[in-house]
């Protein structure tokens, strides 16, 4: 059977910049960050006090932060595919907020709060079902690449990727307890970072077979051409140093998509901030090409967002197709050493190339997604 294109029809993205992809983007160009002090809760006995947290929210109000995140996201599915459209949500902790309220008392667990967001996402877009992809920080990537994977050997037709999570005191309390924190705002790959900043994001992303999207007349905005995952399982939150595990998901993805490495044009990377996985990942990225490529990281801005970093990873990869510029990375100062010619604080032109999108998460969970622009003539 003949490989399916899958094509990117519509997304949308809510961050700590505000609502929408281009406020996102337009603090990527500027270099601003959108982190700020902690007001939802206490920091006082925790490593840090900065999270870059979506504005107009409210932490006290009756439904969850999560929901009222989701509630902001502008994305309508046609009605001619609403019936059959598969929801993957990706998510690590649900709706903790609510959950902080309850748990001393044990009365209900973090697996039943995701199985009841999923609920209330199937009920707010219609859907009649969906999955749940918990796979720690590399969760949206690798629903995405779930999804992209059964559209194109032809299971399914279309799907709504949906990746959410948000700023708790549960989950800042272990990531203070795990020394993951900086006291500063976060700074990926550069030579002096001293851990990662948490954030919080809604973002979705809606997937067609390229000929249901032409037939339904909806734009196509890029294609998802390739996917890999791995895992190296060596420990519960450290990264194996020396990157083969991400590395091999990059071949994977590669090999999917029919591409060598030398074609892809710039990297949507993870790059929290941490020690260890800025330099495994740009240890993974060196086993991957044999010369440097544009290297960006979202997280100086939009803080860590767990399970949603790789769809904020993907909303920026469509603007950087559209803009055909990566942006300079923010909070850098030095770059580590042997990320100097792939990490630069200034903006950098590139063609129309395939870009990488690549996640790490805990338990050693690796992901990296391939997205091309799209051309009538036969999009790739």
């Amino acid at each position: 059977m003949s490989r399916r294109q899958v094509a990117i029809v519509a997304a949308d993205l809510v961050s700590a910049y505000g609502q929408g992809i281009d406020c996102c983007w337009q603090g990527m160009l500027e270099k601003v960050s959108a982190v700020s002090e902690v007001e939802r809760f206490s920091t006082a006995n925790f490593t840090s006090n900065l999270a870059a947290v979506v504005p107009g929210i409210d932490s006290h109000a009756d439904n969850s932060l999560i929901e009222q995140m989701l509630d902001m996201l502008d994305i309508v599915i046609p009605p001619e595919i609403t019936t059959d459209c598969n929801l993957f949500l990706a998510t690590t902790v649900g709706e903790i907020d609510l959950l902080e309220q309850v748990l001393e008392q044990g009365m209900i667990s973090i697996a039943a709060s995701q199985l009841l967001l999923l609920e209330k996402i199937q009920q707010h877009w219609e859907l009649s079902g969906g999955r749940l992809i918990n796979a720690a920080c590399a969760s949206s990537t690798i629903a995405l690449s779930r999804a992209a994977s059964m559209i194109a050997n032809g299971t399914i037709a279309s799907a709504l990727v949906v990746a959410t999570d948000c700023v708790s005191e549960f989950v800042f309390s272990g990531f203070s307890a795990l020394g993951a924190m900086s006291s500063q705002p976060a700074r990926p790959f550069d030579a002096e970072r001293d851990g990662l900043t948490l954030g919080e994001a809604a973002g979705a992303v809606l997937l067609l077979d390229a000929d249901l999207a032409r037939h339904c007349q909806m734009p196509i905005l890029a294609l998802v051409n390739g996917w890999g995952m791995s895992c190296d399982a060596k420990h519960m939150t450290a990264p194996d140093a020396s990157g083969k595990a991400l590395s091999r998901a990059v071949k994977l993805a590669l090999q999917r998509a029919g591409i060598a490495a030398d074609e892809i044009g710039g990297i949507m990377a993870h790059g929290t901030g941490t020690i260890y996985n800025d330099a495994m990942e740009m240890a993974a990225l060196r086993r991957s090409f044999t010369a440097a490529k544009p290297l960006f990281s979202t997280k100086f801005g939009t803080g860590h967002t767990l399970a949603a970093a790789g769809i904020i990873q993907t909303a920026m990869a469509l603007k950087v197709l559209e803009n055909q510029v990566i942006p300079g990375q923010g909070n850098l100062n030095c770059p580590l050493p042997g990320a100097e010619e792939w990490v630069q604080p200034a903006p950098r032109s590139i063609t129309s190339s395939p870009l990488l999108v690549v996640n790490a998460g805990f338990g050693g969970i690796n992901a990296a997604l391939i997205i091309e622009n799209y051309t009538a003539e036969g999009g790739e």
